[in-house]
């Protein structure tokens, strides 16, 4: 049996467990003010109590076997996509953060090497000149 079977079968029963729970409360209330004694016993509220819990218990079991489970199925699978779209978006937003911050390295390092470009192509305007003014005086 694998964990997703006993998974499922554990969950039937606990909600076929609640819904005896909750039928056999009922029954003890509508059956609280009956007054069945039997050897001293008030045999009403544990009828009630009993035919509750049947009853419950039989109608979940019917509602399972009628599909009451694939709603439930696809919000679990819904909320399982949501989950790992989640978790796809936070690694995009983590890998956009260090692309912008790789790219903002980039522009400064290209600022830099242009103001260095600048410095040179001056440097080789005014040499340019310096020898010129060098070859007229020859």
């Amino acid at each position: 049996m694998t964990f997703a079977q006993v998974e499922e079968r554990f969950g039937k029963n606990i909600l076929q467990t609640g819904a005896g729970v909750w039928g056999s409360t009922v029954g003890i209330q509508m059956m609280g003010g009956t007054s069945l004694i039997v050897g001293g016993v008030a045999l009403a509220p544990i009828i009630g109590a009993l035919a509750g819990g049947l009853i419950a218990g039989i109608a979940i079991s019917v509602a399972i076997e009628r599909g009451i489970e694939k709603p439930f199925r696809e919000l679990m699978e819904n909320t399982q996509a949501l989950a790992v779209a989640q978790q796809v978006m936070l690694e995009t937003a983590t890998a956009f953060a260090q692309g912008q911050a790789v790219f903002e390295a980039f522009l400064i390092e290209e600022y830099n090497l242009n103001v260095a470009f600048e410095k040179v192509m001056d440097s080789i305007e005014v040499t340019g000149v310096n020898m010129s003014h060098a070859i007229d005086r020859l």
